[in-house]
């Protein structure tokens, strides 16, 4: 499970080196990802930019090491994605963790808040304990009694939590998040990106966020990459990127992002409102 403090490691959490993916065998094989690297450090939070088709979902599973890249080479603290656990095996759990995009469709509904969180602990080879599967849920914002609840009495945002609460149970140091807010409501993205803010400052996480949310990564990230076709085509501040974009797609992605904007504004709360 997550420490009580930020834990100092020598090198990032996350590394990717000259990573390319293609899906399908032959002459159907789709090359998705052409040699994309980057690295992820503690506590740091990057943002990955892209139109839909851009490759941004496969970055994300290659990096929690749900996919084995074609090429390069993928690292958590170090070691190997491809020596990391596969999930329900009784391997060691890995240091990055995916949190998916449809929280509705990412928990069992069959099982309570509390078995889920008491078998990833078990899993992690936490203390498989109420206190601690509460201490997760007080972590992510949640109350106690959540842990008696299916996931069909949650809502969105309290589905989200949960995902990040296992993912902690899990023992990450890194999640990597794939469009986190896009399928909530405005005050339930408020509030996850308020925990996410929480997290990185109260145990070092580190958090890679995939979207086409320019605001939800201006909230976030520190840095970010803008990927289109499979290629990382520019990187850097995201108000410096804003700013002075140097590719005509950066350009397309960041006038799409201020249209969305001003579509969603007319939806979202005044409270809300920057």
């Amino acid at each position: 499970m997550i420490p009580e403090e930020p834990v100092s490691r020598s090198g990032p959490v996350l590394e990717l080196n000259d990573v390319g993916v293609v899906l399908g065998k032959g002459t159907r094989g789709r090359v998705v990802l052409r040699g994309v690297s980057l690295a992820l450090s503690e506590g740091e939070a990057l943002g990955i930019v892209g139109r839909s088709g851009s490759g941004k979902t496969t970055l994300a599973r290659t990096a929690a090491g749900l996919l084995r890249p074609s090429r390069g080479s993928v690292t958590h603290n170090g070691a190997s994605s491809c020596q990391r656990r596969r999930r329900f095996t009784g391997e060691s759990p890995a240091a990055v963790q995916m949190v998916f995009q449809d929280p509705f469709t990412a928990l069992n509904p069959r099982v309570r808040v509390g078995e889920l969180l008491l078998d990833a602990l078990e899993r992690s080879g936490g203390e498989k304990s109420r206190p601690t599967a509460e201490m997760l849920l007080e972590a992510v914002g949640l109350r106690s009694d959540m842990l008696f609840r299916y996931p069909g009495r949650l809502s969105g945002g309290e589905r989200q939590r949960v995902c990040i609460a296992s993912a902690l149970a899990l023992g990450s140091a890194a999640l990597v998040l794939d469009e986190p807010t896009t399928m909530l409501d405005w005050p339930s993205r408020w509030q996850v990106i308020q925990l996410l803010r929480s997290l990185r400052a109260r145990f070092g996480l580190a958090v890679m966020i995939l979207s086409h949310d320019l605001d939800l990564l201006a909230s976030l990230c520190d840095s970010v990459c803008v990927i289109e076709d499979g290629e990382i085509i520019e990187r850097g501040v995201l108000r410096e990127v804003a700013a002075r974009p140097v590719k005509k797609e950066t350009r397309l992605i960041i006038e799409a992002s201020v249209a969305m904007r001003k579509a969603a504004l007319a939806m979202r709360p005044k409270s809300m409102q920057r």
